[in-house]
């Protein structure tokens, strides 16, 4: 069977002959269109790369939060605890909150008269040491008061929450700065 060139059916499939279509024969431009295109999309790519890591490079990750001040959270996660441990371990946590806070407070403050007095001083100078001293003694009471805290919770638990407790402590140590 063969086809007869006014047979629409037999047209080329490179060349349309419909009126207004400009499409050609693959050659010479099409190459280019190819290549044009190629490098568009490269230079598209290395853009979003680009803003993506310029934008996420901008992005502050929270500050992790201490196992001190998450310790009903991990436990509630992963034990089974009675409605009386949940009492007693938020009755604890009331308890050490408003000091915690207050030693939060001590620590922020003199880290910002730190950062004043280094700018004064222009020098590690003894205003500076001072009041390194002093920030030293508050994180020193910070980490007893969370210590005490969370020996106070472990009193609240049974033998075998208190060792998955421990081992958590000391994961949670192990990953922190």
């Amino acid at each position: 069977m063969s086809a007869s060139p006014s047979d629409p059916s037999s047209a080329s499939p490179r060349v349309l002959h419909m009126p207004g279509n400009r499409a050609q024969p693959p050659g010479r431009n099409s190459v280019w269109t190819s290549w044009r295109n190629s490098i568009i999309t490269v230079v598209l790519a290395g853009l979003a790369a680009f803003l993506g890591a310029h934008l996420g490079s901008r992005r502050v990750a929270p500050p992790p939060v201490p196992l001190s001040e998450r310790v009903y959270e991990v436990l509630n996660e992963s034990m089974d605890l009675t409605d009386q441990q949940r009492s007693a371990i938020r009755s604890i946590g009331a308890r050490y909150t408003p000091e915690r806070e207050k030693l939060r407070m001590q620590s922020r403050a003199l880290n910002v008269q730190i950062a004043r007095l280094m700018a004064e001083e222009q020098t590690f100078g003894p205003k500076t040491s001072a009041a390194i001293d002093e920030l030293q003694l508050v994180m020193g009471e910070r980490l007893k008061l969370s210590l005490q805290y969370m020996l106070e919770v472990r009193e609240v638990l049974t033998p075998e929450q208190r060792e998955f407790f421990d081992r958590r402590v000391a994961e949670e140590a192990s990953m922190s700065r």
